[in-house]
């Protein structure tokens, strides 16, 4: 079982480029500066997912005090925590969630075509750089 965390982490692929774009999005739009985040390929992304789930590096995982989400249930769940109207995005949960994942899964397997890898982040600021994970 997964220990509770103290701040809900976004799991990402740190080489992707959608999800660094939306990392960015996430920083900027988290005023209250609650979310953390940590790559797929790091440590802390071992040590709380294990190693089947950083393999699936198209994957987007969140975990916060109530559980593991994935994919668009991940998704959802960190819209929550954002302000409106960002945070009505949540309510998207009431589609199915296999319909939700389909349209996940085709973003997910084009999406290094669509934005590429980036193999560094941007410049980041102290408090920034605060809110990743090993």
């Amino acid at each position: 079982m997964v220990s509770p965390v103290s701040h809900p982490i976004v799991f990402f692929d740190g080489e992707c480029g959608i999800c660094n774009h939306t990392v960015q999005f996430l920083m900027a739009k988290d005023r209250a500066a609650s979310l953390r985040f940590a790559p797929l390929q790091g440590e802390t992304a071992l040590a709380r997912l294990g190693p089947a789930a950083v393999q699936a590096l198209d994957t987007l995982y969140f975990c916060d005090r109530t559980g593991v989400y994935q994919r668009s249930a991940a998704a959802l769940r960190i819209a929550a925590y954002l302000p409106a109207p960002w945070s009505w995005l949540a309510w998207l949960r009431i589609i199915p969630r296999l319909i939700r994942d389909f349209c996940y899964d085709a973003v997910a397997k084009r999406r290094k075509l669509l934005m590429g890898d980036h193999a560094t982040c941007g410049l980041l600021g102290a408090d920034q750089r605060a809110r990743f994970l090993p």
